[in-house]
């Protein structure tokens, strides 16, 4: 997906994942991300193999709640 939109790496970020581990892996930056009305300009993405995730950057300026067959994204 990163090749596919033309995010360049910009740098790198250690995180720690589920099982407890410290990985590395290259970030870059892009325009600007959305879920339905909700929107983030220039966030940081990392540049990973598999399936893409949004994280704490998109996450954090939204109460989100999980329902059966919905997700609701409400600005704090």
């Amino acid at each position: 997906m990163a090749q596919a939109l033309g995010v360049v790496p910009i740098g790198t970020h250690k995180a720690q994942i589920a099982n407890g581990d410290i990985v590395e892996f290259p970030i870059g930056q892009v325009a600007s991300m959305s879920v339905g009305k909700a929107i983030v300009r220039e966030p940081k993405v990392s540049i990973t193999e598999g399936d893409p995730l949004l994280g704490q950057n998109f996450f954090e300026d939204y109460d989100v709640t999980i329902r059966r067959d919905v997700v609701e994204f409400q600005p704090r």
